[in-house]
């Protein structure tokens, strides 16, 4: 793999593989997470003059889902919409310009959904003691689907003892009564087409 990455990289300028080979390489560096190079490899690649359609919408659209494992979301968003003035089928963007306006407009959405998983499970932590306050917090598990698209956070809300009314600022025990059964289950990512039962935040 490292040396075909060499040759990709160096044929990058190639008026006639450049193109091509940009596509290549930059999808390999984005598979290692290596999403800087990744961006010049794709940018080298759409900087070259008559490039088929079909590939400059691939280089495209590459480069607008680094931007999105970046965080730069604007970014590619900017680019879906040049992929649709091109063509307006083009694979599932319509339905990724709808997500990302979303969480471009939703910073905190924007940080449940694309943040790193030391900071989704922090998160999960504190959501949970908002819903179940006066507790402690167990992680019991935490799973990602090998696709990377969907995260699971499974954490036990604990009786603490007391808790403090915010409201009132007097402290009271911690009714058993309003503690869950089970493990709370956040995701992240795509709702399934079937829904477990059991995904009941995200």
């Amino acid at each position: 793999l490292e040396m075909a990455l060499r040759i990709f990289t160096h044929l990058r300028p190639d008026p006639e593989w450049g193109p091509q080979s940009a596509l290549y390489s930059g999808t390999i560096q984005a598979k290692k997470k290596a999403y800087d190079k990744a961006t010049m490899d794709f940018e080298i690649g759409l900087k070259h003059d008559n490039i088929p359609k079909d590939l400059k919408l691939e280089l495209q659209y590459k480069l607008a889902g680094v931007y999105v494992q970046e965080k730069e979301i604007a970014h590619a968003l900017s680019i879906y919409r040049k992929i649709i003035d091109i063509n307006p089928d083009y694979k599932d963007v319509h339905a990724l310009i709808m997500k990302y306006s979303e969480l471009n407009a939703n910073q905190n959405y924007q940080s449940y959904l694309l943040t790193p998983m030391s900071d989704f499970i922090s998160i999960c932590r504190k959501l949970t003691t908002v819903i179940f306050p006066g507790t402690k917090i167990k992680v019991t598990d935490i799973s990602v689907l090998k696709n990377g698209k969907m995260s699971f956070c499974s954490v036990l809300p604990e009786p603490k003892g007391r808790s403090e009314n915010c409201m009132s600022g007097i402290s009271m025990p911690v009714q058993k009564k309003f503690m869950p059964e089970e493990d709370f289950v956040w995701r992240r990512g795509p709702f399934p087409k079937k829904r477990n039962n059991s995904l009941r935040h995200g």
